[in-house]
């Protein structure tokens, strides 16, 4: 028998449904949210990636040029503030199909994507994470510290 093709379920969304513990009826508007925003998240990625590789060979040339590096960074901060803002549009939509302790695990699992202190977990502090305590910059370095060495 040939097998029949299963709809190809993200690994975004693997993580929030296990993440967020959702039913079935949230899982399902989730898969909506994330494929509503899916093409213009990797339209944004792809042309993020292509402005971060010109980048990159405008600066390994011999003589690069200022101007065009400029150009390139302003295009790389207009591309990351677009991929931020739709980061944030759909937290919001995900937010409306959680109730209220799915909306914290949310918060957390953005805070994570994005860098930030967890709610209630200020800099410095020691945080709660996949119910393993974490110090938040644990096993980083500053540059400042790596020049002590």
């Amino acid at each position: 028998k040939e097998i029949e093709k299963m709809r190809e379920v993200t690994s975004s969304c693997m993580m929030l449904t296990n993440v967020l513990n959702l039913n079935a009826s949230q899982n399902a508007h989730l898969q909506n949210i994330l494929e509503h925003f899916d093409d213009t998240s990797n339209t944004l990625v792809t042309t993020l990636r292509e402005h971060r590789q010109s980048l990159m060979d405008e600066l390994q040339k011999e003589h690069p040029d200022s101007v065009q590096i400029q150009l390139l960074t302003q295009e790389i901060g207009n591309t990351q503030t677009l991929l931020t803002r739709l980061a944030s549009d759909q937290y919001l939509q995900i937010r409306k199909i959680c109730d209220s302790s799915q909306q914290v695990k949310l918060s957390d699992f953005y805070c994570d994507m994005l860098g930030c202190p967890r709610m209630g977990c200020k800099e410095g502090d020691t945080c709660q994470k996949n119910g393993q305590q974490r110090h938040r910059h644990e096993g980083r370095k500053t540059i400042d510290e790596g020049r002590r060495k």
